[in-house]
């Protein structure tokens, strides 16, 4: 199972009736925060939610009205949906059977890669990007692919982000995402299976090719349809399956068999041994059949795969088998660089595991964040890398070496603290915000915990239900160290 990405459960939540007795109730607090904040209620706050965390209760709602269960697309738009990656018209609908536009297929694209949040932080937005009619929601996203080389210089001078994506354009986005573009090239004279290839324009067949073989894409009875739209609905499936075969170090998967589910924690049982895990309360179970069932429903021994977002289990599938990944990506420490005619080669240290690969005369090194590529000897010892490996059936390489630029991230976030849940090393703490939304955080031993004013350190028990705390998240590279204030 994945390390450092999923808290491992050990014990169920705190009783319920510890939590919320009297002497942990919510401090009647007001609090002004920085730069000007309007007063904050965090008591209003508390005693507004508190009911809703007393007992834990799968109360699952469907998100969109007008996706029925026995819709064909049901499970993926579900699935898409309750991981984040789709988010609807914002009115509660999806509309499947509306054609995709351009820019949603380009943001989808960066959310399933990982990259988002990359996006998100982008702090210079090219001159080409700031030309461009683009809603103020989108122009991160857009000037990522740019930046990304998802989409090119020439695409975008007759760029319209709300028109309606064609088919043959999804298999170039994804395709160049996927970092297989010189792939993509070198195949274009490929026969293709399709009726219609005639349609596809020129430089185009490669993309198709490619999309076609690693199963992200097919035709209809041997029709591609390369210059029709691309549906909602087409969308959640194909980015679904896109999901199941890309190793994104931002997405959450477990698989075993289920042991049992006690008051919202799940247990499931890997080869001999048991790991539990939070339920969300929205959480979606879908059977062998694709066929959605309830928590009740599942057998113990059945297989599962568990999917999460923020640290809950937010999708539940029976018997999903291991799916081949097409691509996989390893970060680590150089440990050692060897540059020959014959081979060159480089070696990382992962998780304390050091791994070796031999790079293809194709494979494209940079450096994160800047334009043109670099060569081997480039790479110095010490160096934190991302590499990306492609898998096509039983051939694989290295597709690009990206020399990480470690920067120190923070972020502030203030809240009540609504929940304690005991984990393997630490808990999990759940706050609400003052915009009604809720963010969980882990709490371990490397956590500096105080009150506010004061400089002597408290312990993680001294954190109790309603108190009112301001975190502190401070990332960089993969590490996370968290300051929590609590505020008298």
């Amino acid at each position: 199972m994945k390390k450092n990405k999923i808290v491992k459960l050990i014990t169920m939540m705190l009783a319920f009736s510890l939590i919320f007795s009297n002497a942990t109730m919510a401090k009647n607090h007001s609090y002004r925060g920085n730069k000007g904040k309007s007063k904050i209620s965090w008591n209003e706050i508390y005693k507004k939610y508190v009911g809703q965390y007393k007992k834990w209760e799968h109360k699952y709602t469907k998100k969109f009205q007008d996706v029925e269960r026995d819709h064909w697309a049901n499970k993926d738009i579900e699935r898409m949906s309750v991981k984040n990656y789709i988010l609807g018209d914002g009115n509660g609908k999806f509309l499947p059977s509306k054609s995709a536009k351009n820019i949603e297929v380009i943001v989808m694209t960066l959310r399933i890669m990982g990259w988002e949040d990359d996006a998100k932080g982008l702090d210079e937005i090219p001159e080409l990007i700031e030309e461009i009619d683009v809603p103020e929601w989108a122009v991160l996203y857009l000037a990522y692919a740019y930046k990304k080389g998802i989409i090119t210089e020439d695409e975008l001078e007759d760029y319209d982000v709300n028109k309606p994506v064609k088919r043959y354009m999804v298999a170039k986005y994804i395709i160049r995402a996927l970092g297989m573009e010189e792939k993509a090239n070198d195949n274009e004279e490929e026969e293709l299976d399709f009726d219609d290839d005639y349609l596809i324009p020129e430089g185009n067949c490669g993309y198709i090719y490619l999309i076609n073989k690693l199963g992200l894409m097919s035709g209809y009875r041997k029709i591609f349809n390369p210059k029709g739209n691309l549906t909602r609905a087409e969308m959640a499936i194909l980015f679904s399956r896109l999901d199941d075969k890309i190793d994104c170090d931002k997405d959450e998967v477990e698989m075993g068999e289920f042991v049992q589910i006690v008051n919202g924690i799940i247990t499931i049982k890997d080869d001999f041994e048991s790991e539990r895990y939070l339920l969300s309360e929205n959480v979606v179970i879908y059977d062998s059949n694709n066929n959605e069932i309830k928590l009740t429903d599942l057998k113990v021994s059945d297989k599962l795969q568990l999917e999460f977002f923020d640290h809950k289990v937010v999708y539940i599938e029976v018997s999903k088998e291991k799916v081949d990944k097409i691509l996989q990506n390893y970060k680590g420490k150089v440990t050692k660089v060897v540059e020959s005619a014959e081979e060159s080669k480089i070696s990382i240290l992962d998780d304390h595991k050091e791994m070796s690969f031999v790079l293809d005369k194709d494979t494209i090194i940079k450096e994160e964040g800047k334009d043109g590529s670099l060569k081997i000897n480039d790479i110095n010892i010490g160096d934190i890398v991302m590499i990306t490996k492609i898998i096509e059936g039983d051939n694989s390489y290295i597709s690009q070496i990206e020399i990480k630029i470690e920067e120190i991230v923070t972020k502030v976030y203030e809240g009540v603290v609504m929940i304690l849940t005991e984990t393997t090393t630490n808990r999990l703490i759940t706050i609400r915000k003052d915009d009604d939304t809720e963010k969980i955080f882990i709490v371990d031993e490397n956590t500096v915990i105080k009150k506010e004013g004061q400089d002597d350190e408290l312990e993680v028990n001294d954190i109790k239900i309603g108190d009112v705390v301001k975190i502190t998240e401070i990332t960089e590279g993969d590490k996370v160290n968290i300051t929590l204030e609590i505020i008298d």
